[in-house]
């Protein structure tokens, strides 16, 4: 079976972890009342969570598991699996709630959006024109649940892989 290879064992572990508490912070927020949608654009979680759980699997896995050593590829593989659970399942678990509990939440980061980008009109128009600022508005207003579960999951593979590149570096020996 694939989870006795450490490598595998490990990251997925962690990324299990951060797919949960993924979920956890998004709940948590919902039940105090928050927007999650909109809570965590302004409390980005992912920017702390992500490199610390790919640190802590790259690092358990180099000093528990391969003899305090380890290579660039294996940081690589290790933080790519451990990112890429925890973008899945933060992604599935966005669409789920939003496509089956509670769409209201994406209709108010919609309204968010319009209002925020009505507000740059002019700047917007001054730097493109006024058929981009209707194209974009419009496109905007088209939001749909899948649009958001994919832009968490691209979020959270970059800010995975950023961090993934930069702790193998600093973690080989």
């Amino acid at each position: 079976m694939m989870l006795k290879n450490p490598i595998v064992k490990v990251a997925v572990k962690y990324g299990a972890i951060g797919g949960l508490l993924a979920i956890i912070l998004l709940i948590v927020l919902y039940a105090v009342g928050q927007n999650p949608l909109l809570s965590t654009k302004k409390i980005p979680f992912g920017i702390i969570l992500i490199p610390l759980l790919v640190f802590f699997s790259i690092k358990e896995f180099r000093d528990y598991f391969n003899n305090s050593e380890l290579r660039f590829w294996q940081g690589l593989v290790i933080g790519f699996v451990n990112y890429l659970i925890i973008a899945l399942i933060s992604a599935a678990f966005i669409w789920v709630f939003l496509t089956y509990y509670d769409q209201e939440i994406l209709k108010e980061l919609i309204n968010f959006n319009v209002l925020n980008f009505e507000q740059n009109k002019t700047g917007f128009i001054e730097t493109f024109d006024q058929a981009t600022y209707n194209k974009v508005l419009a496109d905007i207003r088209k939001t749909t649940v899948h649009h958001i579960a994919l832009d968490d999951f691209v979020r959270k593979m970059l800010i995975g892989f950023i961090s993934t590149f930069i702790i193998s570096i600093f973690l080989r020996k």
